[in-house]
């Protein structure tokens, strides 16, 4: 139960430093934040703009949201392909763009001050970064790609849209010691639409990339997205039941979704207050060392976020370190490519080698601190089942009533695979250490007669 103090006039809590800076907290700064802490700081600060693949995928989502207006306007689900690429021409133009503030929709933006790629609103003083991005042509190329297989390849259930781009906000709250803080955070979907009697919404979100997920999965971004986006929908639209993440790539025209159901929903929110918190908390920390003249800290932490940080040569992570995101240009990706041609074919060579020595010598011992380990060839069992027409055979010769045996049918044989492995115990291994411990115990009745 919250106290009905803390209703009647905003508590900026332990943490009132990071409050202050963050009146509202941004889907995409949290969901980087979520992935490392150390790299949202230099987004936030804005020491460089947005990467070309990051730039394009933006000027996508503008594209495609500007094809659903498009398409609600003509009530059509379909748009045609010259009709897409002359909105993809218009938008790259970005003439549009940072004439409005995310927040209070006031057009009043500084024109000339830009501090570190955040616009300043004149209204209500809001920092937001910059929406305005440079794309060389030669990522324009794939934009005409995947503009027009989004056109001819697909069609909208646009009679059920119910939003395109829209920003939703919620509220969340902890406690502390002294009351409860209450936190506004903010996301925006690409598209929602609402079906089944509006009870189930299905969020739109694009995504350029060129790896698709596995068919019952989504990407390793999609957790967070999809928790944020209930938890932004369910609390904006109380109709609501189900929340259907449909992450959506245009490059195959191939979805991938998964869907939250209402009665999770607070375990969704008790996630994201946590996460909050701990922004509050580390942001904190960071501008009380701004004011006091030092660099606050801020977690690292190495993954695929690695590959598009903002000042990789600020991160105390050695390169080698950064696991999935260690590749930082295409110079350094071709030298690796290169390298795992060459050890896929030194794989190759030694396994052949290794099964030529282990099919004469036996299996070879394998220093594992684990235990116990060698490589070389498994005695395994397989059923093979019958081929198409000794199973027919088979079936006739019982319909023309001779008795068959079908299970017979199913042979079992014995055959060998090449691979790591424990070694079986066997019987003279356990003969010995029965022995042994026969042994001992003798040896130790003699000390004690002997004492």
């Amino acid at each position: 139960m919250i106290p009905a103090s803390s209703r009647s006039m905003p508590d900026l809590g332990p943490y009132a430093l990071a409050v202050e800076r963050f009146p509202t907290i941004r889907q995409s700064l949290l969901s980087a934040f979520d992935e490392c802490a150390l790299s949202s700081k230099f987004e936030y600060e804005g020491r460089i703009g947005s990467t070309h693949p990051q730039a394009r995928g933006s000027i996508f989502h503008r594209v495609a949201a500007k094809c659903f207006r498009e398409m609600a306007r003509m009530q059509e689900g379909r748009i045609p392909v010259d009709a897409a690429l002359a909105i993809l021409h218009e938008t790259l133009r970005q003439h549009d763009v940072d004439r409005a503030c995310p927040e209070c929709r006031s057009s009043s933006i500084d024109p000339v001050l830009r501090a570190g790629g955040l616009c300043v609103c004149l209204e209500c003083g809001c920092r937001f970064p910059t929406d305005l991005m440079n794309l060389p042509m030669r990522e324009v190329k794939d934009l005409y790609m995947v503009v027009k297989k989004f056109a001819h390849d697909n069609e909208w259930d646009v009679m059920n849209l119910v939003a395109v781009e829209q920003r939703l906000s919620t509220t969340v709250r902890y406690e502390y010691e002294g009351g409860w803080v209450e936190r506004r955070v903010t996301g925006a979907l690409d598209a929602l639409f609402a079906t089944e009697r509006d009870t189930h919404a299905r969020v739109i979100d694009f995504k350029d990339t060129w790896a698709l997920p596995a068919p019952t999965e989504i990407s390793f971004k999609g957790y967070f997205q999809q928790r944020m986006y209930a938890l932004l929908v369910f609390d904006y639209y109380p109709s609501i039941d189900r929340v259907t993440l449909v992450e959506f790539y245009p490059r195959y025209s191939e979805p991938r979704t998964a869907t939250l159901h209402r009665e999770e929903l607070e375990d969704v929110r008790s996630e994201i207050t946590a996460l909050v918190e701990r922004f509050d908390r580390l942001w904190a920390g960071v501008i009380e060392g701004q004011l006091r003249g030092v660099d606050g800290y801020m977690p690292p932490t190495a993954g695929k976020r690695c590959s598009y940080c903002a000042r990789p040569q600020s991160c105390p992570i050695p390169v080698g370190l950064r696991n999935e995101g260690r590749i930082r240009d295409g110079e350094e990706a071709a030298r690796v490519a290169r390298q795992l041609v060459v050890g896929k074919s030194v794989v190759k060579q030694s396994q052949a080698a290794l099964q030529a020595w282990t099919d004469a010598h036996g299996p070879v011992p394998i220093k594992d601190a684990k235990g116990v380990r060698q490589l070389g060839y498994v005695a395994s069992k397989q059923t093979r089942r019958p081929d198409r027409e000794t199973m027919e055979r088979a079936l006739a010769m019982q319909a023309a009533g001779e008795p068959v045996d079908l299970d017979a049918l199913y042979k079992e044989t014995l055959t060998t695979r090449f691979m790591e492995h424990v070694p079986k115990r066997g019987q003279e291994d356990e003969e010995a250490e029965v022995l042994l411990a026969a042994l001992e115990g003798a040896l130790a009745d003699a000390q004690s007669r002997a004492g």
